[in-house]
This record gives C-alpha cells, structure tokens and sequence, in this order.
C-alpha cells in the first residue's frame, strides 16, 4: 500500500493556508506539523485523478500494446516506464480514496501505512 511521504504533507498545508499562517512559520522557521486529513486525501486525490487523465493511454491498454506484438527495445521500454508511472499514481490515488474518512498524522504512527517507498519520517 501506497504511503504518503509527510514532507509532501506539510508543505501542501503551507501552500493551502494564510500569509499569516506562512508567516508564522517563516518566523519560527519549521514546517507546521504533517498531518493528512481527509480534506487534503481528496485534493490529493483529485490532484493524481487528474494526473492520470493526461495520458493518452489507460494501464490495460499500455498492458495490452506490451502483449501485443514485437516492437522495437526502445518502444517496449517507452510503454514499460509509462506503464509504471501510472501504476504509482493509480496506487496513491487508491490510497488517498482510502483516507477520506480517517485523520492521519505524525502523532499517530501506528494509523499510518509503512512503505518501503518512503524515503523520510517526521517523527
């Protein structure tokens, strides 16, 4: 299961709120504290639903061209690399769906889902 690095969490609070609120910050120097809530899992979610609609192709239909016949090395590894990029967003966007009802935060660590992707915990 997908996870959602707290980094990118904390930044997106600073983006979505006041000058006040980014001044505040600014003076304290830190980042506020990375918690995902269900607002911010369905803006993210829409971010990556979005994302995924700008490819000309679905991942069954990536699969499909893969299985469908000798191409050239560089075509096959063109629709291989598009084909992960897909498969990453559509994990996220399943897992953002997921958290639209619950309240996830570096507080609560035990309520977070732990991925090997994940290159930095805020603890």
């Amino acid at each position: 299961m997908a996870e959602t690095p707290l980094e990118l969490v904390a930044v997106i609070q600073v983006l979505m709120g006041s000058e006040e609120d980014f001044s505040k910050f600014k003076k304290k120097g830190r980042f506020p504290h990375a918690t995902l809530t269900p607002s911010l899992a369905s803006l993210l979610a829409e971010i990556f639903r979005k994302r995924l609609t700008q490819y000309s192709t679905t991942i069954d239909e990536d699969r499909a061209l893969l299985t469908a016949g000798p191409k050239s090395r560089r075509h096959n590894m063109a629709i291989l690399v598009r084909l992960g990029e897909k498969e990453v967003l559509q994990e996220y966007l399943t897992y953002f769906i997921s958290l639209q009802g619950e309240e996830h935060s570096a507080e609560n660590p035990e309520r977070i889902d732990h991925n090997p992707r994940k290159r930095l915990r805020i603890v």
